[in-house]
């Protein structure tokens, strides 16, 4: 599969458009990709920028970043204040009537696939951590899912056990106030413990997945939308034209 290298990435991760707009057609198959900054700011101009870009494009279903979840929002101030940009099209979706469906897998997928490459304690913390920036809630969802695994069964799922893990990887405990901390210690692109290496062979199998899923749906309509985060869109932009041009 023709993904962009993390590597290659890296390079360019602060130069290319945020918003990232990818539009792909032949014949009568056409994707619109909307590589989005993750924000929960209503004031963001890239948000007029999307509804431009789907009333024009009129979707025929919509492929939103993350797992299924339910989108019954009062507006699109809720929407956004709630759950970002993909609150914001899951809103959209539902106000006029359009089929929509996750564009991740779900994550005993994931876990299942990572855990053959790291101890069960390193993949804990990742996703743990990785979910502070977006509240306590989350962390709290993250959890209960751990222990619904079988693979976690005999698992220490608990805040006691990742302030343990933590102080191995960081010497120090754990602080969810440190957002902006946890946002680097969990990203691809740096290089600041274990817990970035994880972060990279995520998003190969998130990127590896979410390309297939879009492959199927340009099968099943012929106008497919989906939203991620701006690098995504762009580390896959590479496979995407491949299969326009050479598969489609």
């Amino acid at each position: 599969m023709n993904l962009m290298k993390i590597s290659e990435y890296k390079k360019i991760e602060y130069k290319h458009k945020i918003p990232y707009i990818i539009n792909l057609s032949k014949g009568k198959k056409k994707f619109l990709f909307l590589g989005s900054k993750h924000t929960f700011n209503p004031d963001n101009p890239q948000f007029q920028i999307f509804k431009s870009h789907f009333d024009t494009f009129n979707p025929e279903i919509i492929l939103i970043e993350g797992s299924k979840r339910k989108y019954n929002f009062a507006n699109k101030v809720e929407a956004i204040k709630k759950n970002a940009e993909m609150g914001y099209l899951g809103y959209l979706a539902i106000k006029q009537n359009i089929p929509l469906e996750p564009l991740d897998s779900l994550f005993e997928y994931e876990i299942e696939k990572i855990i053959k490459k790291y101890p069960l304690k390193l993949v804990f913390a990742f996703y743990l951590l990785r979910s502070i920036p977006y509240g306590r809630d989350v962390v709290k969802l993250d959890i209960n899912d751990f222990k619904k695994m079988d693979s976690f069964k005999h698992f220490d799922c608990t805040i006691t056990n990742l302030n343990r893990i933590h102080k191995e990887i960081f010497n120090k405990s754990y602080d969810i106030n440190n957002s902006k901390f946890y946002m680097s210690a969990t990203s691809p692109t740096e290089s600041i413990s274990i817990l970035n290496k994880i972060a990279v062979q995520v998003n190969i199998i998130r990127d590896k997945y979410m390309i297939n899923l879009i492959k199927q749906k340009l099968k099943e309509f012929n106008k497919v939308l989906a939203i991620v985060g701006a690098s995504h869109a762009v580390m896959q932009e590479p496979e995407l034209k491949d299969y326009f041009k050479l598969k489609l």
